[in-house]
């Protein structure tokens, strides 16, 4: 499971679009997931991701295979 904590900030703005909020409920998302881990059978990843205001952020992300399913052995 991968939770995505989106990240990023705009020139002379900041962080108008909340991104900052999304990285801190992606991390909290984790670290009450994670002693369930077990249970669910999987592991979980809290991924900190480029939000996409300028280009497409996560291509590289995906195409270095950061989004593949893994399951806990």
């Amino acid at each position: 499971m991968i939770i995505c904590a989106e990240e990023d900030a705009l020139p002379g703005v900041g962080h108008a679009c909340g991104h900052n909020l999304i990285a801190t409920a992606a991390i909290g998302a984790g670290v009450a997931l994670a002693p369930l881990v077990e249970e669910l059978g999987c592991r979980v990843t809290v991924l900190g991701t480029p939000a996409e205001e300028k280009a497409g952020g996560k291509v590289d992300l995906i195409r270095a295979g950061a989004f593949q399913a893994q399951r806990q052995r």
